[in-house]
């Protein structure tokens, strides 16, 4: 890996400003191999990835736990994994993190569906649809909350870009909900049965 700088300097904040930590591929590059080694510019080592874990976390969004191999890929939630994509420079590509499909930009809206319906197939972790608690975009929704501009109300996400801060996003298991049953992909759309969370005066309950 080399420093943006021809001259290098053991310095980690020019040395994370290094495009490798934002691109596309790095996420198979960093997660993939059981060791990985850094280099300078004159390829001498700097140290490994579990010996650089912390600063590597801090730089890629990449929980430091799943980089030192403490936890494996499949314990995080699909928010946490889609928010490892996040903000990847990969010339609009979509790129997510479990797969290694990449798709064209002009493919991006029907192959980021597909992706998320795969998922949804094989997965029923709720955190799919984490990304709609974060938008922030403003005169988003109409009032009510049930409609967009678009006129309906999106469950899937354009790109990773829309679970940036998604990190810390977990399923909602609530001990008399241990399991949830698998969603069900239609031509008319999604059936889903989860828990909901009612937010009132007095707190919140948990409901099937």
């Amino acid at each position: 890996m080399k420093n943006e700088e021809h001259s290098f300097v053991w310095d980690w904040d020019a040395y994370a400003l290094c495009r490798w930590f934002t691109r596309g591929w790095t996420l198979q590059e960093m997660m993939a191999p059981s060791f990985l080694m850094f280099y300078n510019s004159s390829w001498k080592p700097i140290g490994t990835l579990v010996e650089l874990s912390e600063r590597v976390a801090q730089v890629t969004g990449v929980h430091e736990e799943a980089l030192r191999r403490h936890w494996p890929v499949s314990s995080y939630s699909i928010a946490q994994r889609m928010s490892w994509a996040s903000g990847r420079q990969l010339a609009w590509h979509f790129r997510h993190k479990s797969s290694h499909y990449i798709w064209r930009r002009r493919q991006v809206l029907r192959e980021a569906a597909r992706l998320q319906e795969e998922i949804m197939r094989t997965h029923s972790d709720q955190t799919l649809f984490a990304w709609l608690a974060f938008r922030t975009e403003p005169g988003e929704y109409e009032e009510g909350g049930d409609t967009t501009e678009k006129g309906q109300l999106d469950l899937l996400a354009d790109t990773p870009d829309a679970f940036e801060k998604c990190g810390q996003v977990v399923p909602l298991v609530p001990e008399d909900h241990k399991s949830s049953p698998a969603y069900q992909v239609t031509d008319t759309g999604l059936f889903a049965e989860q828990s909901a969370v009612e937010y009132g005066d007095f707190g919140a309950t948990i409901k099937k």
